[in-house]
């Protein structure tokens, strides 16, 4: 139950605040020597995610559904895909390698930093070219350590949206992204012998702290806060070294 805490915790935090999810499961599993959650795990922590972000924007999500916020959602979701089908293999290899991480924690603070040195524009809803290079910078935090909802957001900022709507853009394109995910998990289980009680309590874990998570990126992100997790970011680089190096 403990296991099925820490995971619920993991996944809704850090699926959310700009600190990459990824990243920290690869530290943490080379330090508390984690084994892989197994894939019905994923399932059902994808699932517990994907409701936070549906309930947290509830109605605002509908306006997506309309045809030119659709095709810029379809359009900011296109580099992603892309990248994760021709480089799936090397993709997957760096989940093997902590080092990694560490530049590409160090990569996504000083991003965080830019962004929230930047004056706020006005713009309300990115053309078609912005959510492009929006997707393209998502398609870069596949790599681990590299943060999906900061790459996203500080695109956004970069090319001229307000952080709001730059927040709120970038929690629409994770829509798609994490109900694929869970498809393509669903279609690999089998659910004859899973736990199901500790599961469930992760997934609820991961559902209130995912709200959580979301309540307080934005809160900070509207606060032109974004350096507290450049600054957590940036030590966590610098300690994790010596972590490495003691394990």
């Amino acid at each position: 139950m403990i296991k099925a805490i820490l995971m619920g915790l993991l996944q809704g935090l850090t699926e959310f605040l700009p600190v990459s999810s990824s990243g920290h499961l690869v530290v943490l599993k080379h330090l508390l020597k984690i084994k892989e959650m197994g894939i019905e795990w994923e399932v059902f922590l994808h699932a517990g995610t994907l409701l936070s972000i549906i309930v947290y924007f509830n109605k605002r999500l509908l306006k997506y559904l309309k045809p030119k916020l659709l095709g810029l959602i379809i359009i900011a979701s296109i580099p992603a895909g892309i990248v994760g089908l021709v480089f799936k293999d090397t993709l997957e290899s760096f989940f093997s390698s902590p080092a990694l991480v560490i530049p590409s924690f160090v990569f996504t603070g000083i991003v965080l930093l830019i962004a929230g040195s930047r004056k706020e524009k006005n713009g309300k809803m990115p053309l078609w070219w912005q959510a492009l290079l929006i997707g393209i910078a998502q398609s870069i935090a596949l790599i681990p350590g590299i943060s999906r909802s900061g790459m996203s957001v500080s695109a956004g900022i970069l090319l001229g949206l307000t952080f709001g709507s730059a927040f709120e853009f970038s929690f629409a394109m994770a829509v798609p992204a994490l109900l694929g995910a869970f498809l393509l998990e669903l279609h690999s289980t089998s659910f004859a012998s899973i736990e199901i009680g500790p599961i469930l309590v992760g997934t609820l874990v991961s559902f209130v702290s995912g709200i959580f998570a979301i309540y307080i990126f934005r809160k900070l992100l509207i606060a032109r806060k974004l350096q507290y997790f450049s600054i957590y970011l940036f030590l966590l680089s610098l300690l994790l070294p010596l972590l490495l190096v003691m394990r």
